[in-house]
């Protein structure tokens, strides 16, 4: 969750919920609800610092949104799924928070899937020549000489 506190005093505070079983505590929520389940408090980490508040509350809401978690409420302010998908990519906290979930468990490699491919030479289209029969005929019924001949000359009179 976000905080403005020092990162050890707040985890110290979620040992001493777990320990008092504050049930307004999330995490003692958790244990509860699901028996066996512990927090590896060694190994938590901070996953974005930042002094702007509604940054943190945008962030936060993102994660609880697109993240697994614990969380009670969904966060201080609204943000969609949509947004909440695409704030947690940017902020590369996808990858980090499973890279951490993942560090403690052996899991097989994901698949490897090529990318797809791209031609090294790509074929350069140049437009046919339209059809004779497509084209409007500029040419009037009647011919008109290319340069005029002596009779269609007008005279002058001097």
């Amino acid at each position: 969750g976000r905080t403005n506190k020092p990162f050890q005093t707040r985890m110290k505070e979620h040992q001493n919920n777990i320990v008092k079983k504050t049930q307004a505590s999330a995490l003692v929520r958790h244990i509860e609800s699901h028996p066996g389940h512990e927090f590896d408090f060694d190994n938590a980490s901070l996953i974005w610092k930042s002094n702007n508040k509604l940054e943190t509350q945008i962030l936060e809401s993102a994660c609880i949104n697109t993240l697994p978690s614990c969380n009670v409420s969904q966060g201080d302010v609204y943000v969609g799924s949509t947004l909440s998908s695409v704030i947690v990519k940017i902020a590369n906290l996808q990858d980090r928070t499973k890279a951490r979930h993942n560090r403690n468990q052996q899991r097989p490699p994901q698949l490897y899937i090529p990318a797809p491919a791209i031609p090294q030479h790509t074929p350069i289209l140049q437009p046919s020549p339209p059809h004779p029969s497509s084209q409007p005929s500029l040419q009037s019924s009647q011919p008109t000489p290319a340069t005029p001949s002596p009779q269609s000359t007008p005279s002058r009179s001097a």
